[in-house]
Parts: structure tokens; sequence; C-alpha cells
């Protein structure tokens, strides 16, 4: 099964022609990131007891996060590790349309599907670590703490990172 949210979008977004900015609370940050839909997509499949309480809290994070920066978002959580690759691709081709971004929330495994996908879509790829190990998100530099790793995706610029394909 998966559950898909759908918030609403009713922040206002100002623009120019460089880049968008974003007054978050008089942050005066500026959002360098794809205007489009985030699409999350979050393995709820790892999830045991003790972790349930802690994507609660995480799934808490990106709404309060997404709404105070005016930005559309759509999580999906997958319960059924059989779908992930599925509603992976799915996500992907929903960002692409949007010109958005396609994040990972999880370990490496989700974020290996999630990558995999926005790859086929040529869509933006964001990482929210969730996972034991993380060695995707260490070695790029993102941290591990959901706030830190939200304004990385919300106001972050992207960058290119290798990609290498075996056996496919």
């Amino acid at each position: 099964m998966v559950r898909k949210l759908f918030p609403a979008c009713h922040a206002v977004v100002f623009r120019d022609r460089r880049r968008e900015r974003h007054d978050a609370g008089g942050s005066g940050l500026e959002r360098a990131t794809p205007a489009g839909k985030i699409g999350f997509v979050s393995d709820a499949t790892t999830w045991d007891a003790a972790g349930v309480e802690t994507a609660l809290v995480v799934l808490a994070a990106i709404r309060r996060a997404c709404d105070t920066a005016g930005r559309c978002y759509q999580i999906m959580e997958v319960d059924d590790p059989q779908r992930i690759t599925e509603v992976a691709r799915e996500m992907a081709s929903l960002a692409s349309q949007s010109h958005g971004i396609e994040i990972a929330a999880g370990g490496n495994g989700t974020i290996n599907e999630v990558a995999h996908a926005a790859l086929g879509s040529r869509c933006t790829f964001g990482v929210l670590p969730q996972g034991t190990y993380n060695y995707f998100s260490r070695a790029h530099g993102i941290s591990a703490e959901v706030d830190d790793a939200l304004k990385l995706v919300l106001y972050g610029s992207a960058r290119p990172f290798e990609v290498g394909l075996v056996n496919d």
C-alpha cells in the first residue's frame, strides 16, 4: 500500500529573473533550487515501533519547512518494499513535469532507488538522510539533522554528481 499526502499549496512566492527569493519569516534566504513541486519518497517498510515516532517527527518537520518556505510538496510513504521502485518512478515523473525536485527520505537503499528514478526522468534529486549509515549523504556533505537537510533542499543550489551504472 502507498499512502499519498497532498497538502494544499497556498503561499505566494515572489520571483525575479535570476532566482527566486522567499522571505521565510524575515530570514532573507534565497531559493536556488527548482521552483516546482517537491516530491518526498519515504520508505515506511523499515519503521519499527521506535521508528514510527521518529518518522512522525520527520514528516512534521517536512510539512513545517515546506509550508514556511511556501513550497508545494507531496509525500509518498511506501510500506511495501516491492513498490519502492514504482513509487520512485511515479514521483520522478511528477517532479520532472513540474520542474521540481524528487527527494529520497530514507537510507541508502531508498536513496539508490529514488536516485535511479530521478536519473531516468532527468529531474533534480535530493536527499533527506534517514538511514543508519547514510554513505551518500556523508560523501556529499548533507547533514543527518533533518532541519539542516531540509534547508539545503529548500534553499540550496543544485550541483551535479557522478553516477555509475552497473549491469544496467
